[in-house]
């Protein structure tokens, strides 16, 4: 575990979160702030799961209490912000990410044949936009039409406000998402 290795506290292994959740779900210590700041340290990387010798899905079991203490007011305050800001934007990051793959993917030549899409996604837009750019590039290199991208204003899977826990506005995001893929095809 990799919060495990750079916190090295013994309530941020596996081990640790799992007893913590156990112990609140039985309601042998309550279910506060403190235990769910707990439950928000694993990165749902799956490596215990993968380590696990009994398979033990550790990263569900945590994700389940990380939707509940969101529900239940518990999460960490800044996650309340972040989904609000969410919510603005259609992403995490604030930026206007429509506008953004429409600058990087001007000009190139498309393949609305291929039954593919490229989707983006919002942290690629966010913090590597070059690589889309080189994408683009590379396909006109090879004089290989591009599939066409997915140009939609939420350019975003979501997948930050599930990690948060806010299943509410995730689903959203989701059955949005879907729909409008679903209308590409």
């Amino acid at each position: 575990c990799p919060v495990t290795k750079e916190t090295a506290q013994e309530a941020h292994t596996p081990w640790g979160l799992v007893s913590l959740a156990n112990l609140a779900h039985r309601r042998i210590i309550p279910f506060s702030g403190d235990v769910a700041a707990n439950v928000y340290q694993c990165l749902d990387c799956l490596g215990c799961w993968s380590a696990c010798d009994l398979n033990n899905n550790v990263p569900e079991l945590l994700h389940a209490f990380r939707v509940r203490a969101y529900e239940e007011d518990l999460a960490p305050i800044p996650l309340y912000s972040f989904s609000h800001h969410f919510r603005e934007k259609n992403n995490p990051y604030g930026i206007d990410l429509a506008s953004r793959t429409a600058e990087l993917t001007r000009g190139m030549k498309v393949d609305g044949a291929s039954g593919t899409i490229y989707f983006t996604g919002c942290t690629t837009l966010a913090f590597s936009p070059r690589s889309v750019a080189a994408w683009v590039s590379l396909h006109a290199k090879l004089q290989i039409p591009c599939p066409p991208v997915f140009q939609e204003p939420v350019l975003c899977c979501g997948y930050p406000l599930y990690a948060a826990g806010d299943m509410s506005q995730f689903k959203d995001i989701a059955q949005l998402q879907y729909h409008t893929l679903r209308e590409a095809q």
